[in-house]
């Protein structure tokens, strides 16, 4: 069974990124979400990371004719409430999905898992 997320959910979810100082090192550019940026959060913010992940990944993605596919209502909302965002399949891999979501200052990859934001 697929629940769906409330769009006002995901971005409750998203506005919590904003309060994320950047850590020290070199990962300007970086998602928060990547490894280089994400480790060296605090355990709190790492679980505002996860459940904002969690949550725009369940509401930007809807079950298709080929399994999971992109919900092009929901990432339309989510720009019109200011979120930059995208999703769609990957260029060599047509059955992942890759995309992001621009927070503020930060990047929230919402790509399939392995799957980055560049369209390998």
């Amino acid at each position: 069974m697929y629940l769906k997320v409330a769009k006002k959910h995901v971005v409750a979810a998203l506005d919590q990124l904003r309060q994320i100082s950047r850590p020290h090192g070199d990962n300007e550019g970086d998602a928060i979400n990547d490894p280089s940026v994400y480790n060296d959060l605090s355990r709190e913010d790492q679980k505002r990371v996860d459940h904002a992940e969690a949550v725009a990944g369940k509401y930007l993605r809807k079950i298709g004719d080929e399994g999971e596919e992109a919900n092009a209502r929901s990432i339309s909302e989510l720009r019109k409430a200011g979120y930059p965002t995208n999703l769609q399949p990957a260029q060599y891999q047509q059955d992942r999905l890759v995309g992001d979501i621009k927070v503020g200052s930060w990047t929230l990859n919402i790509s399939d898992e392995g799957g980055t934001d560049d369209g390998d």
